[in-house]
């Protein structure tokens, strides 16, 4: 098809889980049709939420927010790595004394 367009977006692991963390299983290459070049349009994204309360006082957690997409289709970019954002909290150990 003339003037279809092509994306690939490739990301890379900064920080393997440790403890009790989640390893990332999502695939670290995409790669999707756009549709056709004079066609595309850019999503409309909400804006991010607060972060999440950090389940833990100490020793490493995890806290997100997200967005949504106010347009439906045929809009780029479309992955789930805009709508979500991940990031530690509350990482220093616990000191225990005995």
């Amino acid at each position: 098809m003339a003037g279809a367009v092509q994306m690939t977006r490739q990301r890379q692991i900064e920080t393997y889980a440790k403890g009790n963390g989640e390893p990332c299983d999502e695939p670290l290459t995409e790669t999707a049709g756009c549709g056709n070049r004079d066609e595309l349009k850019w999503c409309q994204l909400s804006n991010w939420s607060p972060w999440s309360t950090c389940p833990v006082a100490c020793g490493g957690g995890q806290q997100e927010r997200v967005r949504h997409l106010r347009t439906q289709s045929n809009c780029f970019p479309m992955a789930r790595e805009d709508l979500k954002e991940v990031r530690g909290c509350n990482l220093d150990s616990c000191g225990f004394s005995g």
